[in-house]
Formats: structure tokens, sequence, C-alpha cells
């Protein structure tokens, strides 16, 4: 049962979260969603398919929910000019959140501002990272 629970029922619930409150942030015209997810989504582990199916399924949803916001349409190809490179946007996000979760117990606070999504990449061109005080 333990199990299930890490690997399927909190994920889910996040989502569901997720859904819930986007009509919210997007009626106000700000807000944040931040997803975990992990490598795990695209190389499997040995003795981890429920792990490694809830991240591909945290992954997708996170694709798929960033084609869906109005957002989105600053990504798409716009007056002649090629659309952002999505899937490298969710690399670099991907990659931060296994960065900040191998990282958890030392971290403070991590901020990148602005990340630029490029026609073949994505750019962070200020990143901010916080060492927590050891004391």
């Amino acid at each position: 049962h333990n199990l299930r629970n890490i690997t399927v029922d909190v994920p889910l619930k996040r989502l569901v979260a997720v859904k819930a409150v986007l009509p919210i942030m997007q009626r106000q015209r700000r807000g944040s969603i931040v997803n975990m997810s992990s490598s795990a989504a695209w190389f499997p582990l040995p003795r981890g398919a429920a792990y490694c199916a809830s991240k591909a399924a945290i992954t997708a949803f996170s694709e798929s929910l960033a084609s869906e916001v109005s957002g989105a349409g600053m990504l798409a190809s716009m007056r002649g000019r090629p659309a952002a490179d999505v899937k490298s946007l969710a690399a670099c996000l991907e990659a931060l959140a296994d960065f900040a979760q191998c990282n958890a117990d030392v971290l403070d606070e991590i901020d990148l501002n602005p990340i630029k999504a490029l026609p073949d990449g994505c750019v962070v061109v200020d990143a901010l990272i916080v060492a927590r005080v050891q004391g």
C-alpha cells in the first residue's frame, strides 16, 4: 500500500490539484506551476516500474498542460518567427527538479529568471542558488 501511495496516489493528487487551481490562476492572470519529475521518466530503473511510470505521467501531464494554457501561445510560432523548443524547456525544468531533489538537504532557494525558450533550445539568463546555512 505504501508503494502505491508514493508512486500513484500522491502524483495523481498533485495533478488533480493543478487542474483545480489552474482556472483560478488563469482568471487572476498570474501564478506558477512546478511539477517535479525525473530522468526516470525516460530511463527505466531496475525494480522501478511504478516509480518510472509515475514520473512519465507527470512529464506527459506537464507537457500537455503547457500546450493547453494561454501562455503556450507565446511558445508557438507567430509573426513568422519559429516556435520555441518546448521539449528543451521541459528538459531544463526537469533537470532543475532533479538538481533540487538531489540537493534538497543543502538548498534554501533556487530562482531561474528568466529562462528564454528558443527555437533550438533554451537559455537560463540568470540563476540564483542559495545554500542552506549550516548551524
